[in-house]
């Protein structure tokens, strides 16, 4: 009897982190598959995630064996996340795949999930979540909003700050995204020298990389906005409890948010690759996604586009300042040079023990006093120029203190 007690007590004890470790150890999945066919290592933790807080809610699998799947499962998340499996964890897209490695992962009694179609939307749900929280800090105003801004000043006099004032924006298109976006450019462009201050003083273009920078707010703002409106919806969905067999699962609130997020992040990258002057083919079929398992990989595919494609023109702006502010230091460099050598000949001519060009001593006939005088005057009017150069050189090399801080270059 006694026996049969310690059985039971351990059955109910959760796994060990070396059950664990030895579990993923174990693992076999089909390495001639394709990368394709394989979730990614932050995917596969997010599917396992939702898994087991769905299988928590005790509608898929019901009684005691439901809360030690959940556990388990939570165990084995646990161990990844800490390194235990060595390497990173990428568990079978399809659903078929992903319940078999469960079991194996799990091993034991609690080898009990089954494919249902709540596994393959769970799965979905998940990479989609994951490219939501990737697409809202790519497009959030400390990122997308700035390295527009290294475009703008890059395109410099073809371009006016007027573009994106407050009179257009909180005014005349008061959207509260397009508000958001124009203020942060403002504020990025305030003090710049190669943008014109007003429409007046703009150089004319036609070319596309100047339209899509001047209308940046336009697309910035609503994109930022809708890609924020459906991180909230996806938050919800994950979190509501999972329908029995016996409901027909709908998909269409998932949906109308993962393809917004899609259209929102492939108008973000169209405008970045085109302020760069290049065109990244963002084309996708909207229309022909039928379900959350088509959506998945598109969404993935953009959200990467577009992180390179901020990259990118980021690159392209850093190296841009970098060079005006090498010129601008040149600039100055040549002027000090220039400036100290007058400075030296001045001071030569004015040696009192020095003689004019005539032979003469320009002190001759003057006081003790007289000449202590000039000489006060002269000191103290090179001490003041001498305060000056120091002051423009120190605030030149704040300007490219801030830039590096801000921009990263």
């Amino acid at each position: 009897m006694q026996q049969q007690q310690t059985d039971e007590e351990a059955a109910e004890q959760p796994q060990s982190m070396a059950d664990v470790a030895s579990a993923l150890q174990k693992l076999s999945l089909d390495t001639s598959a394709s990368g394709d066919d394989l979730l990614s290592a932050e995917a596969t933790i997010a599917s396992l995630t939702l898994l087991a807080l769905t299988i928590s809610q005790g509608r898929i699998i019901r009684g005691d064996c439901a809360a030690k799947l959940s556990s388990a499962i939570v165990d084995i998340v646990n161990n990844v996340l800490e390194g235990g499996s060595g390497e990173p964890l990428r568990l079978p897209s399809n659903a078929d795949g992903f319940t078999t490695s469960v079991n194996e992962l799990v091993g034991g009694e609690l080898a009990i999930l089954e494919n249902g179609p709540y596994l393959e939307r769970l799965i979905s749900i998940a990479r989609i979540s994951l490219c939501l929280n990737k697409a809202r800090t790519l497009s959030s105003k400390s990122i997308s909003d700035p390295i527009a801004s290294l475009s703008i000043e890059r395109l410099g006099s073809a371009l006016s700050i007027d573009s994106f004032s407050s009179t257009n924006y909180d005014e005349l298109r008061p959207h509260r995204g397009c508000i958001e976006s124009a203020s942060v450019i403002r504020a990025c462009l305030q003090g710049s020298t190669n943008v014109a201050a007003n429409e007046k003083n703009v150089t004319p273009s036609s070319d596309d990389s100047c339209k899509y920078a001047k209308l940046t707010p336009q697309y910035h703002g609503p994109a930022r906005e809708s890609i924020a409106g459906a991180c909230k919806t996806m938050e919800l969905e994950m979190n509501c409890s999972e329908m029995n067999d016996s409901a027909s699962l709908d998909d269409t609130v998932a949906m109308l948010a993962a393809k917004s997020v899609l259209e929102s992040v492939l108008t973000l990258a169209t405008g970045s690759s085109m302020r760069c002057g290049s065109k990244t083919d963002t084309a996708q079929a909207l229309s022909a996604m039928c379900n959350l398992a088509e959506v998945a990989p598109s969404l993935e595919t953009a959200v990467v586009t577009l992180q390179n494609s901020l990259e990118s023109e980021a690159k392209m702006g850093c190296v841009f300042v970098a060079d005006e502010l090498a010129k601008k230091e040149a600039e100055l460099k040549a002027k000090e040079e220039e400036k100290a050598k007058r400075t030296a000949a001045r001071g030569t001519n004015n040696n009192p023990n020095a003689s004019g060009g005539d032979g003469k001593d320009e002190f001759a006939g003057m006081s003790e006093a007289q000449k202590a005088k000039i000489l006060k005057k002269r000191a103290e009017k090179e001490a003041k120029a001498a305060a000056k150069a120091k002051a423009k050189k120190a605030k030149a090399a704040g300007g490219a203190a801030a830039l590096t801080s801000i921009f990263g270059a």
